[in-house]
């Protein structure tokens, strides 16, 4: 019996216990305004994930798992929840989603010295706060999307722009983007959307409903978005009349589905960050990622998706490059090495990334959402930045065209 016991202790010449997995925290909006962008960050994350893991793990084949916590689409939320993630220690954390949750937690990703990896926070003013170096995002600031989305208000060319906007990072920002990009006459319904009663932010626009040509603007999130947009349509702002403009907030086939009156969209306008077009030798990372999401969820990828899928790759990288799961300043110095070296032509071959680590210390990573590099001073990706223009046509979210824009 001794003997038993002892070949059992010392595995009698099997392979031993399993790496201990590494635990990556995840911060995603599961709840709130935009739950159904918490749902597709965190299934693309996991896709990669998955790769990764079949792949053979980082750092000697240790698994990676995540951590989630749901931040309630609040700023409260990812507080609590980054502290609870830099308690248990983790190397990384990805998100938050928001720019409203980024700016609120700006103090503790300074102070817990952990890299923190943005999908899609993309408010101006996030390049210019003060996050210690840990803070990095892959979706381009707002300044890009202004670009893209007043190009597209300044071909229809309404006389007067009525822009329905939160009152946050988010809706400030990219308000304060566009405006000087356009010279139509703009009359802003700002909003706290804190608030549940949204039956009076519309009254300032009022004057400009009766009037055909006129346009409107939603930047908003999904729900709070679409209790304005019934409020419009019963103010009299209609399709028919008027030009509907939407922007990354609400390209999710969410939107349609809760609107009581889902025509109010039909045709309108939007524009949000993306990677290459899919059609393009550039875009065929993408084109494949939204394949794999596609057969592995049986539904497309919305906005953002792409972005999650590379900051899970990101993640990974930082910790093979680093070569340790622990030494957090190690791993943040290592997204200097993501774009050097050696230039991968597909994601989804975890294999041949590590291999390429494993070579030279660092690689050049192009993912679903382009050319992966870093400024290093400000987090911000460097470009060339993708934003498509997208549709609603027959019910349906339908991108029309993706514009290339190399830098502002």
């Amino acid at each position: 019996m001794r003997r038993v016991i002892a070949c059992v202790l010392a595995g009698c010449g099997g392979s031993g216990p399993a790496p201990e997995p590494i635990e990556i925290g995840f911060l995603a909006p599961l709840t709130g305004d935009i739950a159904a962008f918490g749902r597709d960050l965190t299934d693309a994350s996991n896709l990669a994930l998955e790769e990764i893991n079949n792949a053979g793990g980082v750092l000697e084949n240790r698994e990676i798992r995540l951590k989630v916590y749901d931040t309630g689409t609040s700023a409260t939320g990812a507080s609590i929840g980054f502290t609870a993630l830099l308690n248990q220690q983790v190397p990384v954390i990805l998100g938050p989603t928001a720019s409203s949750e980024a700016v609120g937690i700006r103090e503790q990703v300074k102070a817990g010295t952990t890299l923190t990896i943005s999908q899609s926070a993309t408010s101006p003013e996030l390049s210019t706060l003060d996050f210690g170096g840990y803070f990095f995002r892959l979706a381009p600031s707002d300044a890009v999307q202004s670009v893209v989305l007043a190009q597209q208000i300044t071909m229809k060319a309404p006389p007067n722009l009525c822009i329905v906007h939160r009152d946050d990072a988010y809706g400030n920002g990219l308000t304060e983007a566009l405006r000087p990009r356009v010279t139509t006459n703009i009359v802003e319904a700002k909003f706290d959307p804190a608030l549940a009663d949204l039956s009076h932010v519309l009254d300032v626009c009022d004057s400009l409903a009766p009037m055909p040509g006129n346009a409107i603007l939603f930047i908003t999130l999904v729900a709070d978005g679409a209790q304005l947009m019934d409020a419009a349509a019963s103010r009299g702002w209609s399709p028919t009349k008027h030009q509907v403009f939407l922007t990354d907030g609400t390209k999710n086939h969410d939107l349609i589905t809760i609107l009581s009156t889902p025509s109010f969209i039909e045709g309108a306008i939007g524009t949000a960050p993306t990677g290459p077009s899919p059609d393009s030798p550039d875009g065929v990372v993408l084109r494949d990622f939204r394949t794999r999401f596609r057969t592995r969820y049986a539904r497309d990828a919305d906005v953002y998706s792409e972005y999650a899928y590379d900051a899970m790759y990101v993640a990974a990288m930082g910790i093979e490059i680093a070569k340790t799961a622990d030494d957090r300043p190690a791993i943040k110095s290592a997204m200097a090495k993501v774009s050097m070296g050696t230039q991968l032509a597909a994601t989804g071959d975890w294999s041949v990334i590590r291999d390429a680590i494993r070579a030279d210390g660092q690689v050049d990573y192009r993912g679903a959402s382009g050319e992966v590099t870093f400024d290093l001073a400000t987090g911000d990706i460097i470009g060339p930045f993708f934003i498509s223009v997208w549709t609603i046509s027959n019910g349906n979210v339908v991108d029309t065209a993706i514009v290339k824009i190399d830098s502002l």
